[in-house]
């Protein structure tokens, strides 16, 4: 049987842990029922942020490790310890939306990893660009929302990771790279078979709270 410990994010931006053996109920509770602790009752709506998983044959090692995990997490854990322990996913509607089962980013501690950017206009949910510029131009621009997004800017970038169709695009597209990235973060650049609807490039990014 299992038991969990748990953090919420309430409406006012504070954390709240608790611990119990059914977390989806639990949840729910909090949200929307006087079962819910009277911290929560006064800060709703709450988002579940983190969750830890105990697991043993009769329930009773889970629920005292549930217990003991929630008891150090509120006595000896500082909120900036918690917040690093959260991972908070980023959507903005001025970058494109997810093609798949992943968030267009998310923060981990202070630092913000972006999921890969291609040539998608967001005003119209396509590729519309045919040559590298254009293509490679629109992956930055997308960035560059999913970085304000997460409290980030092209500067504040340490790593890129890029992906090209033909790599006898780099130069055309390295120019454009170059005209956003001026602070020179560390970066890969790799020749691949194949990319999403056919695009020729796609960066991905990894940076810096500001």
């Amino acid at each position: 049987m299992k038991a969990y410990t748990y953090i919420l994010r309430c409406s006012d931006n504070s954390l709240y842990t608790g611990w119990t053996s059914d977390l989806a109920k639990r949840v729910e509770e909090h949200n929307s029922s006087d079962k819910g602790a009277k911290y929560t009752r006064s800060r709703r709506p709450c988002e579940l942020v983190y969750h830890e998983t105990f697991d043993d044959e009769d329930g009773k090692k889970a629920r005292i490790l549930a217990m003991k995990r929630e008891w150090y997490i509120k006595n000896k854990m500082t909120k900036k310890q918690k917040e690093t322990m959260i991972m908070k996913k980023i959507h903005t509607d001025t970058a494109p939306e997810a093609i798949g089962p992943y968030s267009q980013g998310i923060i981990s501690g202070n630092l913000f990893f972006s999921s890969g950017q291609i040539a998608i206009d967001p005003k119209v949910g396509d590729v519309t660009e045919a040559t590298i510029e254009g293509q490679t131009r629109q992956v930055m621009i997308n960035l560059g929302e999913v970085l304000k997004a997460a409290g980030c800017s092209y500067e504040s970038v340490v790593k890129t990771t890029c992906f090209l169709a033909d790599m006898d695009d780099f130069a055309a597209f390295n120019e454009i790279y170059g005209e956003y990235f001026t602070s020179k973060p560390a970066r890969s650049c790799v020749a691949v078979k194949s990319l999403p609807k056919g695009v020729l490039c796609e960066v991905e990014v990894i940076a810096e709270l500001i």
